[in-house]
């Protein structure tokens, strides 16, 4: 019934405050009339204080004795871009840049523990790549930034691949370092960032295209050195065969099969070359 009138808040903002995400407007809204401005049933902050614990609220950063008391000049009683409701007036001061500082920093650092941890847990490229397009289309681009340089940092990529990852990471830092009120999380940023998931979605794809296609010319030059063994083309089959081990592209049972084959050859060869110097000595 509300919404008759009035915005959809649940739908304007990333985070919704409790009683707007359920509807219950009454909480804290008379319908009819009231002394206190906007309808409200008490005045701030006793109406914040009927869900909010007071002491809770006066031990936080920022909620100091003379400002604690005024709610609503630093959060929005509906809904907001942060997880706090903080009003972009407040952002915009000094302690709010100081607030998202932080709250950036514990992100990155999570994200970078994240990161390490899928790493050692020994996740492949297409996953770990895939979580990195994940933050960057959700417009979190602090975790999609500690994921970059954790990637850039393993072995999942070559150094001829490492290019294309740095200049994705190069777009990410430039969009962090602008001017400190525009948003660096959220609808917004995502909506700002859209080149940055573009190039971030065709650099990931170049190496994984580029990856398709060694991996097709490894797989070829694998048969083909099968073929020259059989054929008693030995030579030529033992320079595929460690042309082939040295890619580091080969699945783990194709790679102890070429393992197998190039030790046959090695012997192979011994054998003909012992041969073949009996053969001078008679």
């Amino acid at each position: 019934m509300c919404y008759k009138c009035h915005g959809e808040f649940s739908a304007l903002e990333a985070w919704v405050h409790g009683p707007v995400a359920t509807g219950d407007c009454l909480l804290c809204h008379e319908q009819h009339k009231t002394k206190i401005p906007f309808l409200l049933r008490k005045p701030v902050p006793e109406l914040c204080y009927q869900c909010h614990d007071v002491q809770a609220i006066r031990m936080t950063k920022n909620h100091g004795e003379e400002s604690y008391s005024s709610c609503t000049d630093c959060h929005d009683g509906h809904a907001g871009a942060t997880r706090s409701l903080l009003r972009q007036t407040f952002l915009e001061k000094p302690a709010g840049l100081e607030y998202q500082s932080e709250i950036h920093r514990r992100k990155y650092e999570e994200a970078s523990r994240k990161a390490r941890s899928d790493l050692l847990q020994g996740q492949d490229f297409l996953a770990f790549s895939r979580t990195t397009m994940e933050y960057l289309e959700g417009g979190q681009l602090w975790p999609a930034r500690a994921y970059l340089e954790a990637l850039l940092d393993s072995s999942l990529i070559a150094d001829s691949e490492k290019p294309l990852v740095a200049e994705v990471l190069q777009k990410v830092i430039d969009v962090q370092t602008r001017p400190p009120t525009a948003p660096q999380e959220g609808p917004e940023a995502q909506a700002s960032s859209g080149d940055i998931k573009e190039s971030a979605a065709a650099a990931l794809q170049a190496i994984r295209d580029q990856r398709s296609e060694q991996s097709r010319k490894v797989a070829e030059l694998y048969y083909r050195s099968i073929k020259q063994y059989r054929a008693g083309q030995l030579v030529e089959a033992r320079e595929g065969f460690r042309q082939v081990l040295g890619a580091g592209s080969l699945p783990a049972p194709m790679k102890e099969t070429a393992k197998t084959y190039l030790d046959e050859i090695e012997q192979a060869l011994i054998q003909k070359q012992e041969q073949s110097g009996w053969h001078l000595l008679k």
